[in-house]
């Protein structure tokens, strides 16, 4: 028995040393803008992707500055699917805020292009909300939506491949009151590939 446990030790720091040499998985590209009092950031869970891959749109908009900020927001688009979309499915989170329209809408927006600026997919074909609504962020309030998509461009079809870029947006607010929807902040885009 003394023997079995010694054994069984030594197996589990053998694993252990392996487990804790190994490199921590780095995070995909990322890229921000800041307009006061808005931050907004889009990433990528990675630069490169297989055909037959899903990716990871990560999306976070934050309050940067020591007030409360009231947006005004006309969303991008409602969560159901349109039937010529990749499949996709999003997910929410948030600190710090508060709005009636978190877990329905997808706050954000982003543009797929091949590299030669060829559209591959762009949120701006699902249909629109006919409202607006507001989102409530504390300082340092930070609203996170989170879109994964198929590499599937569309159903039946095959998967796309290729050297693309993509660039992320908050379209369609104002802050505080400030006037009608209309402010838009747009990342710089990330290029990536699909081979």
């Amino acid at each position: 028995m003394f023997l079995v446990g010694i054994l069984v030790a030594c197996l589990a720091s053998i694993a252990y040393a392996y487990w804790a040499s190994m490199p921590l998985p780095t995070p995909g590209p990322t890229v921000s803008i800041t307009s006061p009092p808005l931050q907004f950031s889009m990433g990528l869970d990675k630069a490169e992707y297989a055909p037959i891959d899903n990716f990871t749109v990560h999306f976070s908009l934050r309050n940067i500055s020591n007030q409360t900020v009231t947006l005004t927001v006309t969303s991008i688009l409602a969560l159901g699917i349109n039937p010529m979309a990749p499949i996709f499915r999003v997910e929410t989170s948030s600190e710090g805020v508060t709005s009636s329209e978190l877990s329905i809408a997808f706050h954000f927006g982003f543009r797929w292009t091949y590299s030669n600026g060829t559209v591959v997919f762009d949120t701006g074909h699902f249909g629109r909300f006919h409202s607006t609504y507001n989102i409530v962020l504390a300082p340092g309030g930070c609203l996170n939506q989170i879109f994964h998509l198929s590499l599937v461009q569309y159903y039946g079809k095959p998967p796309v491949t290729g050297v693309f870029q993509i660039r992320g947006f908050f379209p369609y607010f104002y802050v505080d009151g400030s006037g009608p929807p209309t402010a838009t902040l747009e990342t710089p885009s990330i290029a990536f590939t699909a081979n």
